[in-house]
């Protein structure tokens, strides 16, 4: 079995490969001036949209600012109920849920690295 370290290590090496074709591709794509000009209305279009949104949540202060708080709402939530699940899971309880339907869900563990310090 390969060592973590030299997995992270092809990791990179891939991450490093993509990220060089990412930047040939979009070189070959600036150059193509039909592509430019949908870039460029596509753009000009989202900005029009945006201003739109925004009108429409200034207008309704109330639904925005409940919208803000229904989603840190669901952010608490979801982390609780990951804290809970892996407590459960260490304790080497059943971990599943049920939902309205009674479809079952049962959890993906996901380990994830930062940088340290």
């Amino acid at each position: 079995m390969q060592s973590l370290q030299e997995v992270y290590t092809q990791l990179e090496a891939c991450r490093k490969e993509k990220k060089e074709l990412m930047k040939m591709i979009k070189d070959e794509l600036s150059q193509h001036d039909k592509h430019r000009e949908l870039s460029e209305t596509m753009k000009t279009m989202k900005m029009e949209k945006k201003a739109i949104e925004d009108t429409v949540l200034v207008k309704s202060q109330g639904s925005g600012e409940r919208m803000k708080e229904i989603a840190a709402e669901m952010a608490a939530y979801q982390e609780l109920m990951s804290d809970i699940a892996l407590n459960m899971y260490v304790k080497n309880e059943t971990v599943e849920l049920m939902d309205a339907y009674e479809q079952k869900y049962e959890p993906v563990f996901v380990v994830k690295f930062k940088k340290a310090g």
